[in-house]
């Protein structure tokens, strides 16, 4: 049954979104489902067509963007984009013939999920984010199955599960001790560097970040001068939006900027400290890694999730939150240099977060897709 099981991913937008999918995805193939059987169904406004074709997943995209709550000739639009969009949805469907489909978040998930429901075909919600988005919340009253990383009990058949974590997450430590920490280094950079903070705004980007990276360099080069320690590596990953957004004519010796990065797992297994924003993929694979962070919430993010996302991990003193305001008026330049060469502190953090790391829900939401098709297919036979 396995290599011959037609799935769907429905939604997307963001790294965010994408990524827990296709770990999901990649857990499919390795439980035996042909790849060319699974495919994504997303929006052109957002970064699903790059994302899916790196990872080598056929996908479709729709004209669909969120809508605003509020009316406008904007919502006007939006709306009708997604009638459009669910009549498009309907007709990938029935060329497409899945036998599941697995909803991942994002208003692009809206056609996708409502369609699935009018064919009949099961329906799973993947929520990762401490508090599940409007998507996630609509959708969720009509899947069978509703995946939370914490237990929810507003939510219709939800079950608790690990947040599904990219594969090469899991082996970033034995590919680190493989390969050398040197070798690592001199991969992304930075070598001779004997410590390393990485600035990640995410998929998109961060304004706040971008503008704070450099700054931070600078500090943490004076600072280090002062006590006459070599300075640290500061890798900023500014995201294909955010590179814009920054002055690509500072020159700062211990300054590095990247648009984007592949295998960001194995910097993360041999950086020191992470500042990042804190979507749900973020906040899970830091902890995975044991990365002492200082996470920065989106400000204005729905229900506040991103600050939800990471209460688990300040509670236990793994992790330390800062706002974007206080970025801007400059806490990283006091908060980062004391934290960076106090090594009992972030050898806390790190243990810490070790502690409570989740187990990996790709395999667990893989299995329930398969045994959601099988129970399907049986009660076919009996009517």
């Amino acid at each position: 049954m396995e290599k011959s099981a037609k799935v769907m991913f429905a939604g997307g937008g963001t790294a965010g979104h994408l990524l827990p999918a296709i770990s999901v995805a990649e857990a499919l193939v390795e439980k035996g489902v042909e790849k060319t059987n699974i495919f994504f169904m997303g929006t052109k406004f957002g970064q699903d067509s790059v994302i899916l074709e790196s990872a080598g997943f056929k996908s479709y995209v729709l004209n669909i963007k969120g809508i605003k709550r509020e009316f406008s000739i904007y919502s006007l639009k939006s709306g009708i984009k997604l009638i459009t969009s669910l009549i498009a949805a309907t007709k990938i469907l029935n060329a497409e013939k899945p036998q599941i489909v697995l909803a991942v978040g994002g208003f692009a998930s809206i056609p996708g999920g409502i369609a699935s429901v009018f064919k009949g075909i099961p329906l799973i919600v993947i929520n990762i984010d401490a508090h599940p988005g409007a998507a996630n919340r609509v959708l969720s009253k009509f899947s069978k199955i509703t995946t939370v990383t914490e237990p929810t009990p507003k939510i219709k058949n939800s079950s608790v599960v690990g947040t599904p974590l990219r594969r090469g997450v899991f082996s970033a430590f034995d590919r680190v001790r493989m390969l050398g920490v040197s070798a690592v280094k001199e991969k992304f950079g930075v070598s001779g560097y004997e410590k390393i903070v990485l600035i990640v705004g995410g998929s998109l980007g961060s304004k706040t970040l971008n503008v704070a990276a450099p700054l931070l360099a600078e500090t943490l080069n004076k600072y280090c001068e002062s006590l006459g320690e070599p300075p640290p590596a500061v890798v900023h990953i500014a995201g294909r939006r955010g590179i814009n957004e920054v002055d690509k004519s500072i020159e700062i010796n211990n300054y590095f900027l990247r648009e984007y990065v592949d295998e960001i797992e194995l910097l993360y297994a041999v950086a020191n400290l992470i500042i990042c924003r804190a979507g749900a993929s973020t906040v899970a694979e830091v902890a995975a890694l044991h990365l002492p962070a200082i996470f920065v919430p989106l400000p204005n993010a729905p229900g506040d999730h991103q600050r939800m996302n990471v209460m688990k991990l300040e509670k236990v003193k793994g992790a330390l939150i800062v706002s974007d305001q206080e970025v801007g008026s400059g806490i990283l330049d006091e908060l980062v240099p004391k934290l960076l060469f106090d090594s009992v502190r972030l050898e806390s953090m790190s243990e810490a977060l070790e502690k409570i790391s989740d187990s990996d829900g790709a395999d667990k939401i893989a299995e329930m897709a398969l045994n959601l098709i099988v129970s399907k297919q049986k009660q076919k036979k009996v009517n």
